[in-house]
């Protein structure tokens, strides 16, 4: 009899004991592999929600430049005067009346567009004092340029407003050549990342309604 139970126990483990083992094994490999997963999707929804934030920030301040459009207008010697607002679908190049918080003070021109990066381009703000005598002369090469937003794969403007008089406002892809700005503008535009697209939009009211 000592025999026999010395042999069962230098046996190991037997068949049950062993699936018993490997199914507890699976469980726990399963266990630890939904957790993993489960922490990268946390960190992955957590970059995106960041990246998501950044461009956020950047279309609000988007929209404060836009909102500060001045409509300023200049001699022209077709129509007398002309208003200097030069609103296109990829682009927009205006004077703005300055509060003296992000500028030094008074009027500024300043355009928003994209400026081709690789495959992507990059959202990007052009800004200078704006002088009367020089504005014919203004370029983006002249003018001071700060980054808003890189990996954009496309930027869409529309403007609405009374485009002839008489007629009821509407949205309209381009404005420029006009006596008035328009009232609201409408901004796109779509970045990539992570692998993923983000689009943002939003749409501002300009605050000078008439031209002085």
């Amino acid at each position: 009899m000592r025999r026999r139970a010395r042999r069962r126990a230098d046996a190991g483990f037997t068949m049950l004991e062993l699936l018993l083992s490997l199914a507890l094994l699976a469980l726990l490999t399963g266990a630890l592999m939904e957790g993993l997963q489960l922490g990268r999707k946390a960190f992955e929804t957590s970059r995106i929600n960041q990246a998501a934030g950044d461009l956020e920030a950047t279309a609000a301040a988007l929209s404060d430049l836009l909102a500060h459009a001045y409509p300023l207008l200049l001699p022209d010697t077709r129509n007398g005067q002309a208003l200097l607002f030069d609103g296109r679908p990829d682009g927009c190049l205006f004077v703005g009346l300055s509060e003296g918080d992000t500028q030094q003070g008074g009027l500024f021109m300043g355009e928003i567009g994209l400026e081709p990066n690789g495959e992507h381009s990059d959202l990007a703000v052009w800004t200078a004092s704006f002088r009367t005598a020089e504005s014919s002369r203004v370029t983006r090469e002249s003018m001071a340029r700060t980054e808003a937003a890189r990996g954009v794969s496309f930027l869409q403007l529309r403007y609405f407003g009374q485009v002839e008089e008489g007629k009821a406002p509407r949205w309209n892809d381009n404005w420029a050549g006009l006596p008035r700005l328009p009232e609201l503008v409408a901004v796109r535009f779509q970045a990539s990342r992570f692998g993923r697209p983000i689009q943002m939009s939003f749409t501002v009211a300009l605050r000078q309604k008439a031209a002085q």
